[in-house]
């Protein structure tokens, strides 16, 4: 895949199943040759990740997000990303 045809992963940085699937799944992604964004592995010190987020789901041809309760959390930036993605039109996958 060219980076205009990555993988935004979005899921709750909460210490628990979805990290672990997140990190899982980057993992099979990268192994299959997929761009795939993680922001764990993707942001810089330094940047403002807001923007770098903006930016990245927008380089995405698709948002696969990890639905789990923390996600479900208006507070988190999982359903900002959805939101944005929504609206930009990209894709979203759920992940249950």
């Amino acid at each position: 895949m060219q980076p205009s045809q990555q993988v935004f992963i979005s899921y709750a940085r909460d210490r628990g199943v979805s990290e672990q699937l997140a990190a899982e799944l980057h993992a099979q992604l990268t192994q299959a040759g997929i761009v795939a964004f993680r922001d764990v592995e993707g942001l810089e010190p330094g940047v403002h990740w807001a923007d770098v987020l903006e930016k990245q789901i927008l380089a995405s041809r698709l948002l696969i997000v990890l639905i789990s309760q923390a996600a479900l959390d208006p507070q988190r930036w999982v359903m900002r990303e959805c939101l944005f993605a929504s609206n930009k039109r990209i894709p979203i996958i759920p992940v249950l």
